[in-house]
């Protein structure tokens, strides 16, 4: 396990401690835990209780240097400079933060993946919303991640940092599930809306193994959360 931080001692995890008892370890996870419209939840044309948004989302990505770290159980990459960012109804939101859940917390047509990769952004009203891409393994099936990480050869390795383009992860005309939900790692706070992209990828069976390593326990994500009925909607490729 390489990285340039490990993870601080934690009152959670994912085992002794894990989802069906965090609520109960502190009074602030207690608090964030009843808020409603939690985090992950089942996805699929089934579930769909609104109407498409005519909003489009825009990507405005590049090159950028990130930092390694691991923390909170999983690996994350950092930008280091506010470069990247996107708009999604007429509102940019910066990059702030990309890691993974192994397997995916989202479910699509009631079906888990391997691996599910967060985008992270916040707005300047403070505002959160993830992007959501699921990912399987494959040995034939070409995948984002061929012209993506997996072009740096040693990017997993000791390197405090690692340079490259994100949207090389993300579909290039993405259409994807749109709802309000909540942070899926303590404290477990609402407010934050999810675009989750609605097929799945795939990633070389070698990298997949080289994410894994970073883990600290077999898996990483939280199970999936009641949909309450809350509103959530399919929005096309534009």
């Amino acid at each position: 396990m390489k990285s340039t931080a490990s993870n601080l001692i934690l009152p959670w995890d994912y085992h002794n401690n894990g989802p069906e008892k965090w609520a109960t370890l502190t009074d602030e996870f207690k608090k964030a835990g009843a808020e409603p419209l939690q985090s992950p939840i089942a996805l699929g044309k089934s579930e769909l209780t609104s109407e498409a948004l005519p909003d489009s989302l825009t990507f405005h990505y590049q090159a950028t240097i990130f930092e390694k770290s691991l923390q909170t159980y999983t690996l994350h990459l950092l930008p280091t400079h506010q470069e990247n960012t996107i708009v999604w109804q007429d509102v940019t939101y910066i990059l702030e933060d990309i890691h993974f859940h192994i397997p995916s917390e989202h479910t699509l047509d009631d079906k888990a993946s391997e691996i599910e990769f967060h985008f992270v952004h916040r707005n300047q009203q403070d505002e959160l919303l993830v992007i959501g891409c699921l990912y399987n393994q494959s040995e034939t099936i070409s995948g984002l991640f061929d012209t993506g990480l997996s072009e740096e050869q040693h990017w997993y390795e000791s390197a405090d940092n690692i340079s490259f383009d994100p949207r090389m992860l993300l579909p290039v005309s993405p259409s994807f599930y749109y709802y309000h939900g909540s942070l899926t790692t303590p404290p477990t706070v609402s407010g934050v809306k999810w675009l989750v992209m609605d097929d799945i990828y795939y990633i070389q069976p070698h990298l997949f193994l080289q994410l894994k390593d970073f883990l600290q326990s077999t898996h990483n994500n939280r199970p999936l959360q009641p949909a309450f009925h809350r509103m959530v909607c399919h929005c096309p490729n534009h």
